[in-house]
């Protein structure tokens, strides 16, 4: 016959089987990264591998930082370039020689001229780095 020890350790156990199954299920049903995050820093990572390590870069996007898209946008090209230092300014007269574009839209040819800004090189996906233009 089974001690009171044992059949507690069998009810403990079965109770954590279950509770980790639970926790499984419910993390397949609703993932972490409710936002997507994981697959803005991937759009960003070729942008990232250009900018140079020594200096810092500018950004520039048409998602403002009070909006949650624009917030997400920013942060994830923040995270990817890490450690290059990268500043929330598109001035071209600002030091940096690149500047990444980060766009939710895929026009965004419109929104770079007033910067003084040209595509050095587009990624796609409403991804690009920029310089001054010349």
């Amino acid at each position: 016959m089974a001690s009171r020890a044992q059949i507690a350790a069998y009810a403990a156990s079965a109770i954590a089987i279950w509770s980790s199954l639970e926790l499984y299920q419910r993390v397949r049903a609703d993932p972490l990264d409710v936002y997507n995050f994981a697959k803005f820093v991937e759009r960003a990572e070729p942008a990232a591998a250009m900018l140079p390590k020594s200096a810092p870069s500018g950004y520039l996007s048409d998602a403002g930082l009070d909006e949650l898209k624009g917030q997400i946008l920013y942060h994830s090209s923040l995270y990817t370039a890490a450690p290059r230092m990268m500043r929330n300014s598109a001035k071209s007269n600002a030091g940096q020689e690149f500047v990444v574009g980060n766009f939710s839209i895929l026009d965004w040819g419109r929104i770079v001229r007033p910067y003084g800004l040209e595509t050095f090189k587009d990624f796609g996906n409403g991804v690009a780095l920029l310089r001054a233009a010349k």
